[in-house]
């Protein structure tokens, strides 16, 4: 029996869709951006002033001897204890501040690339539904699909950057 040629129905919006969800480079690009504001929140952090709290309890006998302060030790009737604050407050922050415009300027440099990366993955789906619709209405339109490889080639010379693609 004679072969029925049959359209194939593409959704290219679809499968761009599907494409955006599935593709590893852009959870790479994800995984970065978390990586850019885990550094964000360093660099803000950094910028803040230190203040530091700091409590010693100790069961301990310091006494004048090697002997008596291990002696001293195991009784349990001399506790002592140290509070200690610091604070550190720099008169300039102008370091730690670049630091924190150069994160967030890294984190915009990725936004960026992860939207690239979208437009392109978008384009690469839609060139390849309209070479699938392409070489579709050529084979409805040819008298055999010999008579169509003749004529047109094989369809890698119609898909962008795929020279993999032999039929």
């Amino acid at each position: 029996s004679d072969p029925v040629l049959q359209r194939y129905q593409i959704d290219p919006d679809a499968l761009a869709g599907r494409a955006l969800d599935e593709r590893l480079e852009l959870l790479e690009v994800e995984l970065k951006l978390a990586a850019d504001a885990i550094k964000i929140g360093l660099a803000e952090n950094a910028t803040l002033p230190v203040f530091v709290l700091d409590f010693e309890f100790g069961l301990g006998d310091r006494s004048s001897t090697i002997g008596s302060s291990i002696a001293n030790s195991f009784e349990f009737d001399n506790p002592q204890w140290a509070i200690g604050a610091s604070a550190a407050i720099p008169i300039t922050n102008d370091a730690a501040e670049a630091r924190l415009r150069r994160s967030m300027l890294a984190r915009l440099q990725t936004t960026a690339t992860r939207e690239q990366k979208r437009l392109k993955i978008r384009q690469e789906v839609y060139d390849a539904a309209d070479v699938l619709e392409h070489f579709g209405a050529e084979i409805e339109v040819g008298p055999s699909t010999t008579n169509f490889k003749r004529r047109t080639g094989p369809i890698s010379t119609f898909l962008p950057e795929a020279p993999f693609f032999e039929i």
